[in-house]
């Protein structure tokens, strides 16, 4: 097993992540209290505004520590899997509607290395990125710095030369 883990992503996604999870539970809250203020009187208004308040902050906690979580455990290449934190990159209509791209950061993807069929290496400024291509369509793994992307290109290089014996694929264009 080899893990690469990328602690400056991992602190700058965090709260970036945690802030914006907090916005959208305090929009949903806020909603819900005005919601609520045409039927009920002022007094069980203000016990449900400090109820929503602490929950959108216990929510938000929580939510920061999975991110934190999930981020922390870098990117984990065993013999037959790849597993990483899930990207906020999208390219549908309805993950966009529903909001995947913010929620999406509280899993983490695992792909079987024998349905890889291309890396490709992106990014620049503070975003480099790994796009690995197979039967499963294509998937971005984000890093802070190129020697961190660079670092798990060629972790993941390997398991891939020891892991297939599928003859279609050439991996020979990736020998630097």
């Amino acid at each position: 097993m080899r893990r690469v883990r990328d602690v400056y992503l991992t602190l700058s996604v965090t709260p970036r992540v945690s802030f914006k999870i907090f916005i959208v539970l305090g929009v949903i809250a806020a909603g819900a209290l005005v919601w609520r203020a045409q039927t009920v009187p002022g007094q069980e208004l203000v016990v449900d505004g400090i109820l929503a308040v602490g929950g959108v902050l216990a929510l938000s906690v929580l939510a920061a520590l999975v991110v934190f979580i999930n981020y922390s455990r870098g990117v984990v290449i065993t013999a037959d899997s790849l597993s990483f934190p899930a990207s906020d990159v999208e390219n549908s209509l309805l993950a966009l509607l529903l909001g995947k791209s913010l929620w999406g950061h509280l899993f983490r993807e695992r792909l079987r290395l024998a349905d890889v069929e291309h890396l490709a290496n992106d990014g620049h400024g503070n975003r480099w990125r790994l796009n690995v291509s197979g039967v499963f369509g294509s998937r971005q793994i984000e890093f802070s710095s190129k020697q961190k992307r660079d670092e798990c290109r060629a972790a993941l290089l390997r398991y891939l030369h020891a892991a297939q014996a599928d003859a279609n694929l050439d991996f020979s264009d990736y020998s630097e």
